[in-house]
C-alpha cells in the first residue's frame, strides 16, 4: 500500500474519477488483508488464504497475471463493469508502484520473526498518519468507511471474477473462494467503523496497549495531523530517500509521487485499453509495468536493505 485514504486520494483527486467501481479498484489487493476481521459472524474460510492471495499480488511481477485479468475481462458477460474495475486496480498498481518503496524505506522491514510484528506495526502506523495528512491536504472529509461505495451486484460481479480467474490461471495454487473479495470489502468497512472515533477515545485506549505492538493502535485515524507532522511523511522538505531494495536515491515529495503514478497509470490504462479492443499489446504492457511489483521493488530481486528510519521502533 500506501494506506486507504492515500489511494482513495489518489483516484478522486489526481486522476478525477469518482466511479463506485474505481473507487473500489483503487484499493487493489489490500481488500484481502482484512478478511476475517469482524464482530458480526466467523467467516467460513481461513483468513490466511485470502490475506496470503493479496500478499501474493504485491510481491510478483504483475504484468502477465493483470494482462490476462484483463485478456478474461474482455470475454466476461459483464466486460464493462470489470473493465472499469481494472482501471481502479491499476491506479492502485501505480500508485503503489511509484510510492510503497518510500513507505518501506521509513517504516523499515525485516523477515526477522522477532522484529516483524514491530516492523509491521510501524509500516501501519506511517501510513494511517500519511493518511491523514493527505486528506488535510486535499481539504476531503470524507469518513473513512465511506470510501468504499460499491453494492452488492457489483460486488459479486467482480469478487466471482476473482475467484474464476485464480481457478484459471493458478496464481495462487489454491482455490479462492467465490466470496473473499466480496467479503474482504465488507470486513474492511466494518474495520474502519470499528475504529472511528469522534473524540479519539478509542484511539487514546488502544495506546495504552502499546503502539509498537499493537495493529488497531496503528490503524486507527488520530484526529488532527500534529502527530504526523513532526515526521514529515509527505517529505515536503525534500530529504533523500532510497529504493529500499536498489538503492537507488530519490528526492521526491508524495505528491510528486503521486503526479508519477498519474503519469503511469495513464499509459497503462491506454494499454489496457487497447487490449480490450483485441490488439496484442503484452509487451508494450510488461515494458511499462518494469519488473516492479506492488511493494515497489524489482520482483526479482525483493529484498530489502537500504532505510531512512522515521521512527526507531525496530532499529
Amino acid at each position: 500500500m500506501p494506506g486507504l485514504l492515500t489511494h482513495y486520494c489518489f483516484a478522486k483527486h489526481i486522476v478525477k474519477d469518482e466511479d463506485p467501481l474505481i473507487l473500489i479498484g483503487t484499493q487493489g489487493p489490500d481488500v484481502f488483508f482484512p478478511y476475517g476481521l469482524t464482530l458480526k459472524h466467523k467467516r467460513k474460510d481461513s483468513p490466511s488464504l485470502i490475506r496470503g492471495f493479496g500478499s501474493l499480488l504485491h510481491r510478483i511481477d504483475i504484468s502477465k497475471p493483470y494482462y490476462d485479468f484483463i485478456l478474461y475481462a474482455k470475454e466476461h458477460e459483464h466486460k464493462e463493469i470489470l473493465s472499469t474495475y481494472i482501471d481502479g486496480l491499476l491506479m492502485h498498481y501505480a500508485l503503489d508502484s511509484v510510492a510503497h518503496a518510500y513507505v518501506f524505506c521509513r517504516s523499515g522491514y525485516s523477515k526477522d520473526k522477532s522484529k516483524w510484528l514491530i516492523y509491521s506495526c510501524a509500516h501501519n502506523y506511517f501510513e494511517t498518519l500519511m493518511d491523514k495528512e493527505v486528506m488535510k491536504y486535499f481539504g476531503d472529509n470524507t469518513r473513512q468507511d465511506k470510501v468504499l461505495p460499491l453494492g452488492e451486484k457489483e460486488m459479486t460481479i467482480i469478487s466471482n471474477a476473482w475467484s474464476d480467474f485464480n481457478d484459471k490461471e493458478h496464481i495462487q495454487e489454491e482455490s479462492l473462494p467465490k466470496d473473499a473479495f466480496y467479503c474482504g470489502v465488507e470486513d474492511y468497512r466494518f474495520v474502519e467503523r470499528f475504529l472511528m472515533s469522534r473524540f479519539g477515545i478509542k484511539r487514546r485506549l488502544l495506546r495504552l496497549l502499546g503502539k509498537k505492538r499493537n495493529k488497531l493502535f496503528c490503524y486507527s485515524y488520530p484526529r488532527n495531523t500534529k502527530e504526523g507532522k513532526k515526521y514529515d511523511l509527505l517529505n515536503l522538505s525534500k530529504r533523500e530517500w532510497k529504493n529500499p531494495s536498489t538503492g537507488e536515491i530519490h528526492h521526491e515529495t508524495l505528491l510528486e509521487m503521486m503526479d508519477i503514478a498519474h503519469k503511469k497509470y495513464l499509459s497503462l490504462k491506454a494499454i489496457k485499453d487497447r487490449a480490450m479492443q483485441g490488439e496484442e499489446v503484452y509487451e508494450e504492457f510488461e515494458k511499462e509495468v518494469g519488473g516492479i511489483n506492488h511493494d515497489g521493488v524489482p520482483a526479482s530481486d525483493p529484498e530489502m536493505k537500504y532505510f531512512v528510519y522515521a521512527f526507531d521502533w525496530g532499529k
